[in-house]
């Protein structure tokens, strides 16, 4: 061998290594960026499992209340914790429609508006409510919160096949691709 083609040799070689290297940097992080996908995916389905659970349950008691036509309670065991625990989560990844249902459903729970107040009918019925105010359920807001449950659990019932299908993983690796470009 003469010199020269031993430092062509070699130039080639380190060339060879420095692409080889690359291509194995690029491939491990692109299998890296799926595997974030996935995980991704995984958390939001379960947040979204979740939140539907906690619909249904809702839904349920609210049932048993409008079927009863029971309107004195003490306290409406009605939850938002799970809606509240993952609303960040599901706010970032759920399109519009699915989050707007939701929010919708959950706004009467959380304000409040399932009750109404006692009117009272006379004098001493106002000093004794004002003392101790009683708080009825509202019937019809109960079933129109049910209604709205039910459309919000549908919505979310779409969003979840949708993000378990693999054209999510690809919007979201083309989002991320786009907020790293401009950025």
């Amino acid at each position: 061998m003469l010199p020269n083609d031993a430092l062509t040799a070699a130039v080639i070689g380190g060339l060879l290594t420095g692409a080889a290297t690359l291509l194995g940097a690029l491939l491990i992080r692109w299998l890296e960026v799926g595997r974030e996908n996935r995980k991704l995916s995984r958390q939001v389905v379960g947040a979204i499992t979740t939140v539907l659970s906690e619909m249904a349950a809702n839904s349920a008691i609210l049932k048993r209340h409008i079927d009863a036509g029971s309107t004195y309670i003490g306290e409406l065991p009605v939850s938002t914790q799970a809606y509240r625990r993952v609303e960040l989560t599901l706010a970032e990844q759920l399109d519009l429609k699915a989050s707007e249902a939701m929010f919708v459903a959950y706004a009467p729970i959380e304000a409040g508006d399932l009750f109404r107040k006692l009117e009272p009918a006379t004098a001493s019925e106002a000093i004794v409510v004002q003392e101790h105010p009683v708080l009825y359920l509202d019937l019809n807001q109960c079933a129109e919160s049910v209604k709205k449950l039910e459309i919000a659990a549908r919505e979310l019932r779409r969003a979840r096949d949708h993000i378990g299908g693999r054209s999510w993983r690809r919007e979201l690796a083309a989002r991320q691709r786009e907020a790293k470009a401009g950025g």
